[in-house]
């Protein structure tokens, strides 16, 4: 996951645009991981769309991350957030992440923070083949 949001902040150009959907996949049987970028005409269906490509290649997948752009409030405070939702499949469960970052400024890329946080678990995802 830190490789995906590595990418993410470097492909983060605008404080005031998101970052295009990442998908991070790693195939059954092979010892490397393809990090592959999901455009589309809006931030909503690049989200839908990096869904959709991971229901066509669930059969393949030993694990998968979908990395996009939102935001988390703690403590009453709102923060720009990479969002990650992350599942090794077959094991029953998907897990949702958050990790803060700050904007790109006019000297200066983004910055994530180090830690991840566990925002939620929810069931695998149900894909008919």
């Amino acid at each position: 996951m830190d490789a995906a949001c590595r990418a993410a902040m470097q492909l983060k150009k605008s404080k005031n645009l998101p970052f295009p959907c990442l998908i991070l996949r790693v195939e059954r049987d092979k010892n490397e991981y393809d990090l592959v970028p999901v455009y589309s005409a809006s931030y909503e269906k690049s989200v839908e769309a990096a869904e959709q490509q991971i229901a066509e290649w669930y059969s393949t997948l030993f694990l998968y991350a979908i990395v996009c752009d939102g935001t988390v409030t703690k403590d009453g405070v709102r923060s720009d957030a990479i969002m990650v939702e992350a599942c090794e499949v077959g094991q029953g469960v998907r897990f949702h992440f958050a990790r803060r970052y700050t904007v790109p400024g006019f000297f200066s890329k983004a910055r994530a923070e180090d830690a991840f946080t566990l925002v939620r678990r929810e069931p695998e995802r149900v894909v008919l083949v």
